[in-house]
């Protein structure tokens, strides 16, 4: 079933109570005890991090404690209570006699009939190719990401860029995800750190939770009004705005008319609701029955809206002429003009174009573009996937015919039509006939004709056979010119000649940007300015290129990229800022847009800046938060803000105080601010408890963080976890000569251990601490699910000790995933500490066609000195799977007798074989 954003979630915050309890491992409902509003769970102080969101939902009746009446904040929730959960929470379907969804769970398992729910209704997914469901698996900050997301329906907000510090450290699959919470602040910690590979705590799923459920999804909108356009369009109506993209499974409509798309217009794209002072909604239908009355439904709500079923849609073109423009175009003149808000790709639904040759079959044409024009009455049409010439037949737009002949071959007129070619080899200058056509020259040839290339210039590379007879132009020649000039000449049998006007051509390096997109700010030193604000300590900063296209109209890489200088650049507003030889000038503050031309451009680029007063250190980013640690914890640093919340305060003295309960000095003293705008604060030795630190610059206080320290009972850590890096490795960065080099450094994960104690980050001196415990009651092992997708280093994986399972490394080798463990083996008994899901890709082009070249009959085969045969140039064959090299050839085996060759392909390429005519050359 759909989320309703507003009405259901009130459904849903009761269903987790029930759900989220009885999901809790061994506690079943009947050991569940309600909390009133005001009864606080013993296990949950106020100071607590988490204390308000936990009794804030406890108030509602949203969760509860266990039979003793603790919350027990720090325990993980697993995938198969949340799987639990979901069920429960959107009264989704459970079968007890379901077949098991995955390979882990049988037909006994508890969780067997919760997985299939939620994974039908696409909530959670399996891993390892979605064949594992591993219902004890604890769940990841990334993952709960995607189900509160999915849950809730929450839409990205476009134009909203969160400050994610580690947001590439989000697995692709769950990135934008874990943006779109933070755009909601649903995740929105102290560092702007997300922790994507932690797992999830009761406290953590109760904030995420809370905050998820408040929200504001754009004010209700009711519908106000629903009338067919035609018999498969329906227009919608609210009363006001609809925030997010709209869905066609919202919309419901009886009796039983399937709505199959829905987007958002204007009211003045409407056809019938142009007076709508909200959005409004088209929805396309199956075909409505004429006259039937329909109803409409929203969210499953019954709206109380009927509307007719349409008339037959009456949005078709005639044509009143039609006439050839080339052998792949043509123009039609319409009988009416085009509806104002019709565009190309609406027109171009409405063509119906075919083409009925000289033996009577029909064949279907299909536009590639569509220009309209200004007349609006006149429309051009290109077809090239359907050139015609060569055939003769009747060309039929909808309904209205012309015949056409181009099977024979009479040349009036001859036009040259390349205006620039690329700095590479082999290009061909182009050319067409009695201006409708595109012979090749050796479709003239086989007429009877000769072809010639005219030049300017009789030097190379103009004096080529190729160049002078087939118009092709070595690019890369060390002599050609930025420009040059060709025409072309057709003879006929009896001598007389036709030849075209000049035609100017620019040769173009693909990296030479013939536009510039877009222009940054650099300071003296080369970097990039990346803040969207300029203060008077930028004075001096250039302007400088950073994206454009090329002539050819394709982007060019930065990095490699030839762009064209400054010419001039001018202010909207001099009296705010302006630029000139020295660089960028500060005169005031305000918005003001630089237009920046190029040479050689026609338009500038337009850069917008806004100008405000210089920086000054305002602020510490952790100001009124809470950093947990344990007793050896020995220093943290802090990042100092700007009046702008940006990191400031390069070579500038910070004073703090630190202060006990009793508000007693423990320490104080000056830092000084990094290149980063960061401080590194150093802690007094045997700190426990409670403490306050406060911030002061220039005898200012500028913030303050409570710092609370823990012991550490490393006997007694939360939580274990593995991280890799990286998380996926690609088979194609380890190809060497056509084959893949295991040893590659670019096939390896270095896997690390880290762990939580009571919501604190421990050092790798305590993780390593905590893992010799285990090391001392039995051993600890590390192993892969798959050692065909990754293996890890080393023989001894079965029994490691503390300091080797704390940083190991796997090795990709092959396509697929793969979950690496980290485990504590007692006895019979293993118990996982931790695991983390590797990937293991394969962008290597796999071959499943190669043949001949369109220009090649046969293959030059030759043996060397060894007999082994081998291709003498791969340029003979063609797949349209990947261009083709020596490299990935494996073998070659020749047939004298069949006059054949078996060209085999090396496996990292798939190893298949194919067979080619071919012809030995060995001399």
């Amino acid at each position: 079933m759909a989320y309703q954003p507003k009405t259901y979630r009130r459904f849903l915050a009761g269903s987790v109570s029930a759900a989220m309890v009885a999901a809790a491992g061994a506690v079943t409902p009947a050991d569940v005890q309600q909390a009133d509003a005001a009864e606080s769970f013993p296990d949950v102080d106020n100071d607590y991090w988490a204390s308000s969101s936990i009794q804030n939902l406890a108030d509602q009746g949203i969760i509860s404690g266990y039979s003793n009446g603790e919350y027990r904040p720090g325990e993980e929730i697993n995938r198969g209570q949340v799987a639990a959960m979901l069920v429960a929470a959107f009264d989704l379907d459970t079968d007890e006699d379901v077949e098991p969804p995955f390979e882990d769970l049988t037909s006994e398992s508890y969780f067997t009939p919760y997985a299939a729910a939620v994974k039908e209704e696409g909530l959670i997914k399996g891993r390892e190719n979605n064949t594992q469901f591993a219902a004890g698996m604890d769940l990841s900050r990334e993952q709960m990401a995607t189900i509160l997301v999915r849950a809730f329906d929450l839409e990205p907000k476009d134009g909203e860029d969160p400050n994610v510090v580690d947001l590439d450290d989000v697995h692709e699959s769950h990135r934008d995800n874990v943006r779109t919470l933070a755009q909601y602040n649903i995740t929105d910690t102290a560092d702007n750190m997300f922790r994507p590979d932690e797992t999830v705590t009761r406290a953590q799923f109760a904030v995420f939770l809370e905050r998820a459920m408040e929200v504001d999804q754009g004010e209700e909108s009711d519908i106000v009004q629903a009338e067919a356009v035609n018999n498969t369009t329906v227009e919608v109506s609210f009363r006001g705005s609809v925030d997010g993209e709209v869905n066609a499974k919202d919309f419901s409509i009886d009796p039983d008319l399937d709505v199959e798309d829905a987007e958002t217009i204007s009211p003045e794209d409407s056809e019938v609701s142009q007076d709508a002072e909200g959005t409004v909604v088209r929805l396309t239908t199956e075909e409505q029955a004429d006259d039937e009355e329909y109803s409409l439904s929203y969210q499953g709500e019954d709206t109380g809206l009927t509307f007719t079923g349409g008339g037959e849609q009456s949005s078709e073109l005639t044509v009143e002429d039609l006439s050839v423009r080339s052998t792949s175009s043509f123009e039609i003149t319409l009988e009416e003009e085009l509806d104002e808000d019709w565009d190309s790709s609406d027109v171009e639904d409405m063509l119906n174009v075919s083409v009925v040759d000289e033996d009577e079959e029909e064949t279907e044409v299909s536009p590639t573009n569509v220009e309209i024009g200004e007349d609006r009455e006149t429309v051009v049409v290109e077809h090239e996937d359907n050139d015609l010439e060569g055939m003769a037949g009747t060309l039929s737009v909808n309904g209205f015919e012309t015949e056409f002949d181009y099977t024979e071959i009479e040349v009036d007129s001859v036009e040259a039509t390349t205006d620039q070619i690329r700095e590479a080899e082999d290009q061909q200058l182009g050319f067409t006939v009695n201006g409708i056509r595109n012979l090749s020259v050796e479709d003239l040839e086989d007429a009877g004709y000769e072809v010639e290339f005219l030049y300017n210039s009789n030097e190379a590379p103009f004096d080529t056979d190729e160049a002078q007879e087939e118009g092709i132009i070595d690019g890369t020649h060390s002599d050609i010119p930025e420009s040059f000039r060709y025409a072309v000449q057709i003879t006929d049998e009896d001598g007389n000649e036709v030849e075209s006007d000049e035609m100017e051509v620019s040769v173009s390096g693909e990296a030479e940007v013939s536009e510039v997109t877009e222009v940054g700010l650099f300071d003296e030193n080369g970097d990039r300015y990346e803040n969207d604000f300029v203060t008077p300590d930028h004075e001096g900063y250039d302007i400088m290129p950073v994206a454009g296209t090329n002539s050819f109209g394709e982007e060019v890489d930065a990095d490699e990229a030839s762009f064209p200088e400054i010419e001039t650049v001018t202010s909207s507003d001099a009296s705010i800022a302006y630029y000139n030889e020295d660089g960028l000038q500060v005169t005031g503050e305000g918005d003001v847009t630089l237009n920046v031309q190029f040479e050689g451009m026609d338009d500038p680029v337009e850069y917008d800046l806004e100008v405000v007063a210089n920086q000054e250190v305002s602020g510490i980013e952790a100001d009124g938060t809470t950093k947990r640690y344990t007793t050896s914890a020995s220093a943290d640093t802090f990042t100092v803000l700007d009046q702008y919340d940006q990191p400031f305060g390069e070579g500038e003295s910070i004073g703090y105080t630190i202060t006990d309960e009793e508000d007693n000095e423990v320490d104080s003293g000056s830092v000084e601010v990094d290149s980063e705008g960061k401080v590194e604060l150093s802690y007094p030795e045997d700190l426990e408890g409670e403490y306050q630190v406060d911030f002061t610059y220039d005898n200012e206080e500028i913030g303050s963080t409570i710092l609370e320290f823990v012991q550490l009972d490393s006997e007694d850590v939360d939580e274990f976890s593995l991280s890799a890096d990286p998380e996926s490795v690609d088979l194609q960065d380890a190809l060497e000569d056509g084959s893949i080099n295991q040893d590659s450094d670019e096939l390896d994960f270095e896997i690390s251990a880290s762990a939580m104690y009571d919501d604190i980050n421990l050092s790798d001196s305590e993780v390593e601490e905590a893992l010799e415990n285990f090391d001392e009651s039995g051993q600890l092992q590390v192993r892969t699910s798959d050692e065909e997708v990754a293996s890890i280093a080393g023989d001894e994986t079965d029994n490691v000790n503390a300091s080797e399972a704390m940083s190991f490394e796997a090795t990709g080798e092959s396509e697929g995933t793969a979950t690496i463990y980290l485990e504590h083996v007692e006895g019979d008994f293993t118990t996982t500490l931790a695991q983390v899901e590797v990937e293991v890709e394969n962008s290597i082009s796999q071959i499943d066609s190669l043949e001949l070249a369109d220009d090649v009959d046969e293959l030059d085969v030759s043996q060397d000195e060894e007999g082994n045969w081998q291709i003498d140039n791969i340029d003979q064959l063609t797949s349209s799977d990947a261009e083709l090299s020596m490299d990935m050839i494996a073998e070659v085996t020749y047939s004298p007798n069949d006059e054949q060759a078996v060209v085999e392909l090396k496996e990292a390429y798939g190893g298949a074989s194919f067979v080619v005519d071919a012809v030995d050359t060995t001399e």
